[in-house]
């Protein structure tokens, strides 16, 4: 017998005991890989900021719809002197005109006035986006109203222009001419029988800080009767 059959026949003994079963037919399943944690969503925008700014009608006068006067130009330096002179003439002669009592030559602007307290750390922007008249007793849309000129109120100065803006933890009295409405047509609503100036009215006004929109309406209150001058 020769020498090599001995390590052949360990040869074949170590391969009838090697397993033939592959990894995935017996013992444990392979571990499943986790699906990886997704990376967390940018955070979403906040939303912008805005004044917090409360808005009450004070007032409305309804009475007529004066020409604005002519916006002045621009003097050269050398003029300066001349033209405040000629404001201070202006000036005198519009007190005695006053004093004299002529109304027939006067005009009662219509205006709204609104007061605005700012509670908030931002500054804020008010518009004036619609306003309407409507009937003090069933809420019905007359006419619709045009505002213009803004101006706020100072005790020193009086009634000064104004940019609209609101600042921050402040309170302001503004006010708003106001055009006419259409007095047949708020005529044709109420019908013929009613008196237009003994008639309750409301204006309502849609207006925007810092663009979002909101709705107030003034108290209840009836057209100034203006004074009749006999020529």
């Amino acid at each position: 017998m020769s020498t090599r059959t001995p390590a052949l026949l360990i040869v074949l003994l170590l391969a009838a005991c090697t397993p033939h079963d592959g990894p995935t037919t017996r013992g444990n399943p392979p571990a499943i890989v986790a699906n990886p944690t997704p990376a967390d969503p940018p955070p979403a925008d906040h939303p912008t900021a805005t004044a917090s700014i409360t808005i009450a009608v004070a007032s409305v006068q309804l009475e007529q719809d004066c020409p604005d006067p002519p916006t002045p130009a621009t003097a050269p330096e050398h003029e300066t002197e001349r033209s405040t002179t000629e404001r201070q003439q202006r000036r005198n002669l519009g007190e005695e005109a006053k004093r004299s009592g002529d109304s027939r030559m006067a005009c009662a602007q219509s205006s709204v006035q609104l007061s605005l307290a700012n509670t908030g750390a931002l500054p804020g922007t008010l518009r004036v986006l619609r306003v309407r008249l409507l009937d003090a007793a069933q809420k019905r849309e007359l006419s619709p109203l045009r505002a213009r000129t803004p101006t706020r109120w100072s005790e020193r100065d009086g009634y000064l222009p104004w940019d609209e803006q609101v600042p921050a933890n402040a309170s302001l009295q503004v006010a708003y001419k106001l055009g006419d409405p259409d007095w047949a047509q708020v005529q044709r609503v109420l019908g013929a029988s009613a008196s237009i100036d003994n008639q309750p009215y409301i204006v309502e006004l849609d207006v925007s800080v810092d663009e979002r929109e909101q709705t107030v309406r003034s108290p209840e209150f009836v057209r100034r009767q203006l004074d009749m001058v006999e020529t």
